[in-house]
């Protein structure tokens, strides 16, 4: 049977059988009624509405889904059953959402948007599932777990943010082929992803046959799990964090264009068949073997990553425990905020191979490390400073971005000072915008009275002194000072950086 049709008729059984569970369920207390030509609902025993699709008109014919907030007078909170209508392009969801249920918008395949609101707590297994038109969705700030194929065959996907607060990519088993599915398996399209550093776990395949290049894995995860990045025919080089103890078996299998593979100090565990090819049943055909004549193993000298170049006979190379930038000393006080901040991508260092430690960090390089974190998003409009009109400067979309999002602003002259080196007062207050931008808590606050020069920072910088202090990103000096008028260097940065990350989360 041809998979596409298979996958159809998996979904449809699906989808009809858990709205029969769900209508003779204990949670809804009211039988089916009808809201429109297309939408009927459960009354739930919680008083709530579950919504549904209605299935005696032609809803094929949809092209527009706006989902009402209050039906009867009460919250509409969980949507499920829309799935399979080949002419829906717009979804419109209310605030008060809290749950898409299992494969509610999946073969939707003329879907192009969807607004999700933040109310949502629950996204189910292979809710967009094949929506083939799908291009960019931003996930609500309360998802914690990321369900099985939710995006499972998106081909056309190209953009996705995943909310900070997200701990769980899982996965999904079809039990009638006992095949499983990734979250994100088969987005061809999608070439890269930002992971929040709250996730926890990464579940199997859940990269499966993507357009990823490479992909840089956060700090709190410890183990590559089974055909995560399987098939990415695309998948030049892939470098672990210290983090990473165990890689299991097909994790890289079927990556044909892989050249470099660096494992990290701490491995302990590599499955013997890490670039081995999977039954045709449990995984993706890729379009060729990962090539191991090709491929360079880089690795610490007596660890189990030589032992399995060695074994596999793939090209090892030894890496050395040394500091990553010449001018950057183990001892230093910003040893570790400094490698912390390169190999997250947050304030690199020089094509000389120099971090640069005491050099001053302008506002413009600040607005372009924060929109870098970001993932560089597009932008809406144009600069409004009439310091910053040059398009082709680095730091254009980066303010534009930073100002549409109230992150900047600019001084009482209009300009927005874009040479001029950030103070550390300065940095606590775009630090700050840039948490409440990102829904962080920033309710954590320090009188500062323990400070000999709290009297020298600036009225307009002081409630965000004081939540920097509460909150950890600055600890002052060793003689009890802020030198909030001081003028952040390179080294200052990244320690404030990497304690904003660890702390207030990235």
């Amino acid at each position: 049977m041809n998979k596409k049709v298979l996958f159809t008729i998996m979904f449809l059984s699906l989808i009809i059988g858990v709205q029969f569970l769900f209508a003779n369920s204990a949670n809804a207390i009211s039988e089916e009624k009808y809201y429109n030509d297309y939408i009927s609902y459960y009354v739930l025993d919680d008083g709530t509405i579950n919504v549904t699709r209605r299935y005696n008109n032609n809803s094929d014919a949809i092209t527009k889904l706006e989902i009402p907030s209050t039906i009867e007078g009460k919250k509409v909170t969980s949507i499920m059953g829309f799935n399979g209508l080949k002419g829906l392009e717009t979804i419109i969801l209310p605030d008060g959402i809290k749950r898409i249920s299992i494969s509610a918008f999946a073969n939707c395949t003329a879907l192009k948007t969807i607004n999700l609101p933040d109310t949502i707590t629950e996204i189910g297994d292979c809710a967009f599932s094949g929506c083939t038109s799908l291009k960019s969705i931003v996930l609500p700030k309360n998802l914690k777990i990321l369900e099985g194929a939710v995006f499972h065959n998106c081909i056309s996907l190209t953009d996705i943010i995943l909310p900070e607060e997200l701990e769980t990519i899982d996965f999904y088993v079809d039990t009638l082929t006992y095949r499983g599915y990734g979250a994100f398996e088969g987005c061809t399209s999608l070439k890269n992803i930002k992971l929040p550093n709250n996730l926890k776990f990464i579940s199997h395949a859940a990269f499966e046959d993507t357009g990823f290049t490479t992909v840089t894995l956060p700090d709190s995860i410890t183990n590559i799990n089974t055909c995560l990045f399987y098939g990415c025919d695309n998948f030049t080089i892939f470098k672990m964090s210290n983090s990473i103890n165990s890689v299991e078996q097909y994790a890289f299998g079927g990556c044909p264009n892989l050249r470099e593979l660096y494992f990290s100090k701490n491995i302990t565990k590599i499955d013997n068949k890490i670039f081995d090819l999977a039954s045709e049943k449990y995984s993706v055909t890729p379009k060729g073997p990962t090539d191991l004549s090709k491929l360079t193993i880089y690795g610490y000298t007596g660890t189990v990553a030589e032992t399995f170049a060695k074994e596999k006979e793939i090209k090892f190379v030894a890496l050395k425990d040394e500091p990553t930038f010449s001018d950057v000393k183990k001892g230093d006080w910003f040893y570790n905020a400094a490698e912390y901040c390169n190999s997250n991508r947050i304030i690199t260092g020089y094509k000389d191979g120099t971090f640069a430690p005491n050099d001053k960090l302008s506002r413009g390089m600040l607005v372009t490390i924060l929109y870098k974190m970001e993932s560089e998003p597009a932008i809406t409009g144009i600069s409004k400073f009439p310091d910053v009109q040059n398009a082709k400067h680095y730091y254009y979309k980066a303010v534009v971005w930073a100002s549409n999002n109230n992150i900047v602003k600019g001084y009482n002259n209009g300009k927005f000072g874009v040479g001029d080196n950030i103070t550390r007062e300065d940095l606590a207050v775009i630090l700050n915008r840039y948490a409440k931008y990102k829904g962080k808590n920033i309710t954590q606050t320090n009188n500062l009275s323990g400070f000999t020069d709290a009297n020298r920072i600036s009225s307009y910088a002081l409630p965000q002194m004081q939540w920097a202090v509460g909150a950890g990103v600055i600890t002052g000096n060793k003689d009890k000072t802020l030198a909030p008028k001081g003028e952040s260097s390179r080294a200052e940065a990244a320690a404030m950086m990497e304690k904003y990350c660890k702390r207030v989360g990235r």
